[in-house]
């Protein structure tokens, strides 16, 4: 029988950072309807009927679509040199994953300000909670690099990262010096 974990923290109304085995997860919305974000890049949108029970649930992963179909045919003339197959995901999922990208450079700085806050009452708690958001907040680059083909930027050679995690280091000092 296997172990499970998950822990869910509310970090303001309507906003949870979830924790579980094997990712960490934020999840923004009202009764009704949700949208959710985790480390893997799962993203689930759940709208619903309060009280009947009823409620409708996407899921999708940013930068995932699904294979495309393989063929067994022979050649039969002449072998012809063979082309890379490449997948271009529906306008939906597009629409969709860029929503989610969007969602998460709002939600991560809002994350990495509440973490700081948090720091005041509980240093390590805030120091944890403020590199998931820093960690969070890459990942819509990542997302656009994958869109454009494009190599992505490490993450410890981005500009804006050094500068949270250089923030966050002297915040952090701060705070444990109170």
């Amino acid at each position: 029988m296997g172990t499970r974990f998950r822990k869910s923290f509310k970090i303001a109304p309507g906003v949870k950072l979830n924790i579980n085995k094997k990712s960490i997860g934020l999840s923004a919305g009202v009764k009704g309807a949700r949208v959710s974000v985790n480390s893997k890049g799962r993203v689930t949108k759940t709208v619903g009927i309060p009280g009947t029970g009823l409620s409708y649930t996407d899921s999708s992963t940013i930068g995932k679509g699904k294979a495309a179909p393989r063929t067994t045919q022979q050649p039969t003339v002449s072998p012809q040199p063979i082309q890379p197959v490449t997948h271009t995901p529906a306008v939906s999922q597009n629409k969709a994953n860029n929503a989610s990208a969007k969602l998460l450079k709002v939600l991560a700085p809002i994350l990495c300000v509440m973490a700081a806050i948090l720091m005041l009452a509980s240093p390590i708690a805030g120091a944890v909670l403020y590199l998931i958001g820093v960690y969070l907040s890459t990942v819509p680059g990542s997302y656009q690099a994958q869109q454009n083909h494009t190599a992505p930027i490490p993450i410890f050679k981005r500009k804006g990262v050094i500068i949270a995690l250089v923030v966050g280091v002297l915040w952090f000092i701060l705070c444990r010096s109170i």
